[in-house]
């Protein structure tokens, strides 16, 4: 945040390498801006973490089933 425009920061850290960042622009805060959006970033937050949570549960589910194939049986082969 307290790069100017045009300016690049870095190395930072991220699990899969290093990046520098280049400020492109900014733009001033504005309170009234954030508080009409807030509720709909909550809501979005929301969602992924269930989204996130869902696919976990499945991924887990799916790693523990126990499938059998009696397609054979069943078509007489």
């Amino acid at each position: 945040f307290g790069l100017a425009p045009g300016q690049t920061g870095g190395p930072v850290e991220a699990p899969n390498g290093y990046y520098f960042l280049r400020v492109l622009e900014k733009e001033p805060f504005d309170p009234q801006e954030f508080e009409s959006q807030r509720a709909e970033m909550a809501q979005r937050l929301r969602q992924q973490r269930m989204q996130q949570a869902f696919a976990a549960w499945f991924e887990d589910l799916r790693e523990r089933a126990e499938i059998e194939d009696h397609r054979a049986e069943l078509l007489g082969s």
